[in-house]
């Protein structure tokens, strides 16, 4: 009898081994799917970390990027008026330089 109620344990401890191992791949399928959910929601986080890294960089380019443009403007007007101050110059220099000429005439003609 003893033999008989071994064997049947020994049944029972078997099909209850395989359906613990059956579950177990089920659980192992649903953890190693939680550990991908796990590695994609690393990689997602790194992706929002790397995006607002490179929106700071952005906006600093921007920033400055809109302030060159203003320096350019600024110099553009600098150079402007400086050619303006260069033409009135090269003016006073040819009036200065014709009055020149006209006192030598006048002075060799006498």
């Amino acid at each position: 009898m003893l033999c008989i109620a071994t064997r049947k344990c020994n049944n029972f401890n078997i099909q209850m081994a395989s359906q613990i191992f059956k579950s177990f791949k089920g659980y192992e399928r649903y953890y190693r799917i939680g550990i991908k959910l796990n590695m994609i929601n690393v990689i997602i986080s790194d992706i929002y970390n790397k995006c607002s890294v490179l929106e700071k960089h952005i906006w600093g380019r921007e920033r400055r990027m809109e302030d060159a443009e203003r320096e350019n403007v600024r110099l553009r007007g600098e150079v402007e008026h400086l050619e303006n101050e260069l033409l009135a110059e090269k003016e006073k220099y040819k009036q200065i330089s014709d009055e020149l000429d006209q006192t030598f005439a006048e002075l060799a003609g006498m």
